[in-house]
This record gives structure tokens, C-alpha cells and sequence, in this order.
């Protein structure tokens, strides 16, 4: 069982483990660890509103789990945890063409038999019928094994509220398991966007905590038992992303804790299928222990030994990944806008030069070349004021440049706008850090920290990069050390409508220039500079320049011509 070491205490029945601590993430920049032992065995919840990071919280913990060898099976609602199969052996049961085990191929009832001698189980029901009754059985087969033999064992379950809600029909076995399964070594994890509607009996049970960013009153409400006699945080409802308040088990007094970067992608597993691995001989092993069976009795047989995953995360994508989208593998279906202009009238838009003002020889041009520069529109949800305490939420649409990642201006001549090329690298943040700085009146580290609603340590670390970059500077003013913002910080301008693109076909002469800026650069950016803004959306596509070079005596220059409007183009 890897690190976990079990010691048998003869008639008395006792098992004793002994487990590493898990790495969640850190606090004020030092690490912060909880107890295996209390994660295995224990209750806990995860809670936070869409975007706080609750699934990406999760999947850390699930790597944690992973790497020291705690068993656990994964109730994924959205197929959000696939990504684990990328570094660690897992059981991927869904509907997928790459999955392990298939819902439609077996009785959930006879792998729960065989759970404990399994390695980690990802239940994906994303795109599976009956999912109630599916993990009802599934999770009673668990409850059976572990009771009778009392093996430490973790069921987590996203989105509990669709499992055991406040009102409606529940399953009744995971109410069971919140109650007793501690005293059988059965541990339970419950994950939601919404505890006020939650079974409270579950929510109630739960001693170990991961509180994210909650905005809606009734949720606010259902998480104040967690905070008794210090009342909820002041920044509850407005916490970063990736931030969450640990308490109960993992921490006597609520800390504010940073959650590590995953070790393995996030995101589902519908959109994108790629890179073939072999399966791990742990559960090729399990795989092969048993035929599965039908409710109807019909053989299945043992599955493949090999598997298709994800091979990149559906949200955060790569430049690499996207300059493949861009280019395509048949070189004829590309998503983009087409050139209004042809190369030989490209050149009349160029205005001359002379070799003296008035007269003398004028520049000839040496050669046109169609160049298709990659943007990228980002769909952009945004907080927007509707009066005076009400806000709302939309989305907007920014496009940048792909090249240098400045924003950029489709509407009439194409425009790229500079100042955000010098964020580009930084962290979300670091950006919100040096957003709250001022150019005139330096601020020190507490206040900047109130300001950022970041934690004062992470604030000093940011502010050293930001030194060491030449964003910012600092001074002393008596025996306090004060910050200034050195550069001027963008505006983002956003459109209510997207920008309308379709196939710009094959340009065998043209040139597509190298993507070197994708969307995880720019959400980070974006994040930091929008506060209660998420990046939906990103839309890779190409934009039509052309490159005229003229020569005069023995002086080359270059222009770019836009070739939809046939403005000149500063790059």
C-alpha cells in the first residue's frame, strides 16, 4: 500500500497507519500541511462559489492523496478529474471511448466489492443516465466492504447537493456514511458551490473545512457554524480565486491558505482526447482480478490495457496547442478573418519616401507577403453595477494580440495598443499588487495588503519580483520601507459583441506567425487587473497583414498594411 504501513495489534482489533502529511498550499508563504489521517478518515467539505477554485482545491488534494497512496474513489460530476491519470495510477470509470470501465458494461455494485484492493477510482458522471441509482449502489457496496473489514478508505463527492440535497429526494446511503463510516474507517469528503442547500445533518457532520469565496446570503449563512465565536471573515466575499479559509481539523484557528499549482491538468474530458498511455501495472492488476458482469448476468470481459486521456486541460490552453489549432492539420480549415485587399494593391497603400524631400528617387518596392498574425478573443465575465448595492454579471469580449500579447483593435484598422505586454509573466497576484500601487503616493506593505486583500507575506514576495522587474520601485520614509508603481497600468476595452470570424481557407504563400502569448498568460493578467472577472471563453484566430518591404539606394524598411482596410499597421 505504498507508504501507508498498517500494524496489527493482535486481539484488540486496532489498526494503526502512519501517513506523511498532505501539502495543500501555504500560508503567508509558509507551507501548510494538514493530517492524511484526518483527510482518510474524517469529514470534510469544500466549499465555494463558481470560480473560487473549489474543483482545482479538489484535485490538489486528490494528488496529495495519490502520491502517498490513500485509497479513494471520486464521485466527478463534470468529469473535471481525469487529468490525475496523467501522472498516477487511476480507474477511470465513465462513457468516454478512453475510459477504464464503462457505467454502461458493469454492475457499480460488484467493483464496489472489490474497491479496497483497487487503486484510486474516478467515477465520471457527466454523461451517464441514472447517476443516482449508479452511485447509490456503488457507494452501498463500498459501505459493506469497509465495514467489514475497517480499511481506511475516502469517498469524495463533488457537487453534494445533486446526492444529498436540503430538500427532495437524497441518497439516503450517504447520509449514513456522514454518520457512522468514521468508526468503520470510512471516510467522506463532500464538495459544493452551495451549502445552504446541502443536507444540513451531512454539512453539520463535517469537522474539517475548506471555505472559499461565497457571495449569496443563504450560503454565507450555512457556513457561519464553522466560524463560532469569531463571526465569518470580512473577506469571505471577496477572496482571490485559489484562496481558502482551512478550520475544524485542518486548523485550530481559521487561516487564509494559498492552494499549491496542480501537478496534473484540470478541466473535463469530453472536449479533447489524445496521447495513448499504457495503463499502470496497479491497475492492470485490479482490472484483471474478476470478469465483470451486467445486472443481467451477461459477461463483459477484462477491458483494454491501453487508454486514451486528456492530453491538455480544456480551459487553459497552451501556445503551443493553440498555434496547432490555428495552423491545422489539413492546412485548410482555419478559423479567421480574410483579406479584402490583393498583394499587388497592398503596395499602393504604402506611402513613399524620397531620397530628398522634393524630389530625387522615390522607394520601389522589393516584395509583398501575405502574413496571418494570431489574436485571441477572450470572453471575459464581468461584475457590472446595476444601482446603487445590486451587481450583475456579463460577458464581454477582449481580443489580443497572440505575438507580442498587447491588446488589439479589430473594429476598422487593426490596433495594438502597448502597456500590457509588461504584465505578460506575472502572476494574477502580482498584477492585483501592482494595480493597487500608486505612482504618486507609496504605500506600505500592510496597507497594500488591505488594499489587495492578499495576505501580507504573499504581498512582500510579489512586491520583490516586482522590484526586480523594474515595475515597481521603493523608498524608506523614516523606518518604513514604501512601494511606487513605476509603469502606467492598462485599460482593458471590451465589446458586447464578439468578434464574427469564419474559414479563411488556405493561403499557400502566406506566413503564420508564431502564437508566443496564450490564454494562461492573459487570464492571469486579466484576473488581476478585473477584479470579480473570469475568463469564459478564449477563440484563437488569424488576422490578415500584409508585409511590404521597400528599398531606396542601399536602405531597406519595412511596412504592414492591414489587409481588410488597408491602414497602416504599427508592430
Amino acid at each position: 500500500m505504498g507508504v501507508l504501513q498498517w500494524v496489527y495489534m493482535g486481539f484488540r482489533g486496532i489498526w494503526f497507519e502512519v501517513m506523511p502529511p498532505l501539502r495543500l498550499g501555504s500560508v503567508d508563504g509558509k507551507p501548510f500541511d494538514v493530517d492524511a489521517d484526518v483527510v482518510a478518515t474524517g469529514r470534510t467539505c469544500v466549499i465555494g462559489a463558481s470560480g473560487s477554485g473549489k474543483s482545482y482545491a479538489v484535485g490538489v488534494l486528490c494528488e496529495e492523496l495519490c502520491r502517498f497512496g490513500v485509497r479513494f474513489a471520486l464521485v466527478d460530476t463534470e468529469g473535471e478529474h481525469i487529468g490525475l491519470k496523467r501522472k498516477y495510477e487511476a480507474v477511470w470509470v465513465g462513457e468516454d471511448e478512453g475510459c477504464d470501465l464503462k457505467w454502461s458494461g458493469f454492475d457499480p455494485a460488484e467493483v464496489g466489492s472489490h474497491i479496497l484492493e483497487a487503486p484510486p477510482l474516478i467515477l465520471d458522471v457527466s454523461e451517464t443516465d441514472n447517476l443516482q441509482v449508479k452511485v447509490a449502489r456503488f457507494v452501498s457496496a463500498l459501505y459493506e466492504q469497509v465495514s467489514a473489514r475497517r480499511v481506511p478508505y475516502l469517498l469524495i463527492v463533488e457537487e453534494a447537493d445533486k446526492f444529498v440535497p436540503q430538500y427532495g429526494d437524497r441518497l439516503e446511503i450517504l447520509g449514513e456514511v456522514a454518520r457512522r463510516g468514521r468508526k468503520r474507517g470510512l471516510g467522506l469528503m463532500v464538495c459544493t458551490q452551495r451549502p445552504s442547500l446541502v443536507d444540513k445533518n451531512v454539512l453539520s457532520q463535517c469537522g474539517n473545512q475548506l471555505i472559499g469565496k461565497l457571495v449569496i446570503r443563504n450560503d454565507l449563512q450555512a457556513v457561519e457554524q464553522f466560524f463560532q465565536g469569531r463571526g465569518l471573515p470580512e473577506q469571505l466575499t471577496t477572496l482571490q480565486p485559489g484562496y481558502f479559509y482551512a478550520a475544524g481539523g485542518f486548523s485550530a484557528v481559521p487561516v487564509c491558505v494559498k492552494i499549491r499549482e496542480r501537478e496534473t491538468p484540470p478541466g473535463g474530458s469530453a472536449p479533447k482526447l489524445g496521447q495513448e498511455v499504457e495503463l499502470g501495472t496497479g491497475v492492470s492488476e485490479w482490472l484483471g482480478r474478476f470478469t465483470l458482469t451486467r445486472s443481467d448476468g451477461e459477461g463483459v470481459g477484462v477491458p483494454r490495457t491501453r487508454r486514451t486521456i486528456p492530453t491538455e486541460d480544456a480551459q487553459i490552453i497552451s501556445p503551443g496547442g493553440l498555434k496547432a489549432g490555428l495552423e491545422g492539420a489539413s492546412n485548410s480549415a482555419r478559423l479567421g478573418l480574410r483579406p479584402l485587399i490583393s498583394a499587388s494593391d497592398a503596395a499602393l497603400y504604402v506611402k513613399r519616401e524620397r531620397s530628398f524631400p522634393l524630389f530625387g528617387r522615390e522607394e520601389t518596392v522589393s516584395s509583398v507577403q501575405l502574413v496571418m498574425r494570431p489574436l485571441l478573443e477572450l470572453g471575459i465575465r464581468v461584475r457590472i453595477r446595476s444601482g446603487l448595492l445590486r451587481h450583475r454579471y456579463e460577458t464581454r469580449f477582449a481580443v489580443f494580440d497572440g505575438v507580442s500579447g498587447c491588446q488589439a483593435d479589430v473594429s476598422g484598422t487593426l490596433t495594438i495598443r502597448g502597456g500590457l505586454e509588461k504584465l505578460i509573466g506575472l502572476s494574477e497576484e502580482e498584477v492585483a499588487v501592482l494595480r493597487c500601487l500608486d505612482t504618486g503616493t507609496p504605500l506600505g506593505v500592510v496597507d497594500l495588503a488591505l488594499r489587495a486583500k492578499i495576505p501580507e507575506g504573499a504581498v512582500r514576495k510579489h512586491l520583490a519580483s516586482l522590484v526586480r522587474r523594474r515595475l515597481a520601485g521603493s523608498r524608506r520614509v523614516g523606518r518604513t520601507k514604501v512601494f511606487y508603481r513605476l509603469v502606467d497600468i492598462p485599460v482593458i476595452k471590451q465589446s458586447e459583441r464578439s468578434v464574427q470570424l469564419g474559414d479563411v481557407g488556405s493561403f499557400a504563400d502566406a506566413q503564420i506567425q508564431e502564437l508566443r502569448v496564450g490564454e494562461a498568460e492573459l487570464r492571469e493578467v486579466i484576473r488581476g487587473l478585473l477584479r470579480y472577472s473570469e475568463v469564459e471563453s478564449c477563440k484563437p484566430f488569424l488576422y490578415p497583414l500584409y508585409r511590404v518591404e521597400l528599398v531606396l539606394r542601399d536602405k531597406t524598411r519595412v511596412e504592414w498594411v492591414d489587409a481588410r482596410s488597408g491602414g497602416t499597421v504599427e508592430l
